[in-house]
């Protein structure tokens, strides 16, 4: 037998429930029992308003009070509802690494935590906003502080320096043919593990913002937009209708708070490894400088848009700033890992200078790559520019070719000097097809404009490690080793 549905319109009937927003509700919340919905409400069938399977709003038929209490002030008419958060802490097992947001869960807190007489005054709860804000990005940026000081400090140099690491199969990776040997590489090991530790972090963020996302009743049939300020910035408290509707601002602070950490992994990373590095081995300090000083500005913007969102100050424009922080502190930590990646390794008796014409590897890689698609453009579309470009090519190379095998002669490899412009030129007209045309979307302009970007920052790192070899500087011979990539090489 269908067990009958509560209809406000008809009792007894079978109808959905719709959700009233006026009046008086109230709401009921059961204990770490997890008591169902439908014992809580006494209602074998309760209707769901919001929320999923995990946890969600029920609601049952309205309380109808009597004439005599309503008139005696004893009661009112009501909505019922309860709030069932069962699913919070049951089914997936994944759920326990929540655990790890603990901190910051009672760090949120303690923001509520303010009397009346500082929530009445302007700047004294200003100065309690600033002081939580900026007390919850320090709880962020010491818990990487405490991450780096396991994994980069104990276990990746001190473990090393004393001979322990070796007895330990998780700590393999600090043995590795290009990381044994270089200090400041194996303290870039031990910082990656904060890194994936963030990433957790912002992993678990992100998976809670479903229930930021859903979206508190609202009169009118297309939803208002989504608020960007902390629920704390709003002049009704719990009783401000957008109090609920917290997905833009929870989005914003988690990518703050992410950016502010990596930006000061980047500075530990560049600091550290610079004072391991060897007096005059620093050949890459522009490096070093972009990851210290992305990273001291990823912080300080971080702290700045606390205390302008604390006072109120904070325009449209600088409150979407967090995503580019993001980028900011990416950027930082790439270039601080480049910085101890290049640095050359720690005293192996012997020393290398060799000069090698091996150019550099990611522009002779990608101008082969670059010479095939100009080929298929210019047989497909006959393209004056590709074709241009081959031509050149040949008229460098195939000469070349013909005295090789024709009189035996040796070939140097800087005769490549003739074509090696067509081949730039090769690359360009190839990344500029990556960017795409100017009538494209900006959507597609800008994931063009990141891969070029990524891939020339990826050249100029490569020709920054092989320069000095290409340059005949003076090298450990582990150093020298670890940039003959190929046997050929050598």
């Amino acid at each position: 037998m269908p067990i009958p549905r509560h209809s406000m319109a008809l009792a007894s009937v079978q109808l959905p429930l719709a959700a009233g927003c006026e009046g008086v509700t109230e709401l009921r919340v059961h204990g770490v029992g997890g008591t169902p919905p439908d014992a809580i409400l006494g209602d074998l069938a309760p209707e769901q308003t919001s929320g999923d399977q995990i946890a969600g709003f029920y609601r049952s038929g309205d309380h109808r009070a009597s004439p005599v209490d309503q008139a005696a002030g004893r009661d009112v008419d009501r909505h019922v509802e309860c709030y069932s958060w069962g699913g919070l802490t049951s089914r997936s097992k994944v759920r326990v690494l929540w655990l790890a947001l603990l901190p910051f869960l009672l760090g949120n807190l303690a923001g509520w935590m303010c009397s009346a007489r500082t929530r009445r005054s302007g700047w004294r709860f200003g100065l309690h906003r600033l002081s939580h804000g900026l007390s919850g990005l320090a709880l962020t940026v010491n818990a990487a502080l405490i991450a780096v000081l396991i994994s980069a400090d104990l276990l990746a140099y001190q473990a090393v320096r004393t001979g322990l690491a070796g007895h330990q199969w998780w700590l393999a990776p600090l043995g590795w043919r290009y990381i044994a040997g270089h200090p400041a590489r194996q303290v870039l090991v031990g910082v990656l593990v904060p890194v994936v530790f963030l990433l957790l972090l912002a992993a678990l963020a992100r998976r809670s913002w479903r229930y930021e996302a859903v979206r508190p009743p609202y009169r009118g049939k297309a939803p208002p937009q989504s608020r960007k300020i902390t629920a704390a910035a709003l002049e009704g408290g719990l009783a401000d209708s957008e109090f609920w509707d917290g997905e833009g601002s929870v989005r914003l602070l988690t990518a703050l708070h992410i950016a502010a950490a990596a930006g000061f992994l980047a500075i530990a990373l560049g600091v550290t490894t610079k004072l391991l590095a060897s007096p005059g081995s620093a050949h890459v300090i522009a490096l070093w400088w972009i990851a210290v000083g992305a990273g001291g500005v990823t912080i300080a913007c971080a702290a700045c848009y606390l205390g302008l969102d604390a006072f109120g100050a904070l325009g449209d424009a600088l409150r979407r700033s967090p995503p580019f922080l993001l980028v900011l502190a990416a950027v930082a930590l790439v270039s601080g890992g480049a910085f101890a990646w290049l640095q050359p390794g720690g005293a192996a008796g012997t020393t290398e200078q060799e000069v090698l014409a091996m150019g550099t590897p990611l522009i002779w890689w990608a101008a082969t790559v670059a010479l095939l698609v100009c080929l298929v453009w210019w047989l497909i579309r006959w393209d004056w520019r590709a074709g241009a470009v081959l031509a050149g090519v040949a008229a460098g190379w195939l000469p070349w070719i013909w005295f090789y095998f024709h009189d035996g002669r040796t070939e140097f490899y800087y005769y490549a000097v003739v074509f090696d412009p067509f081949l730039v030129i090769a690359i360009t007209l190839c990344l500029g097809l990556i960017i795409g045309s100017a009538t494209a979307t900006p959507a597609r302009r800008a994931v063009g404009a990141v891969i070029v970007g990524a891939y020339l920052l990826a050249v100029l790192g490569d020709f920054t490690y092989i320069y000095p070899v290409l340059a005949a500087k003076v090298l450990p011979y582990p150093s020298w080793y670890a940039r003959m990539w190929f046997s050929g090489w050598i």
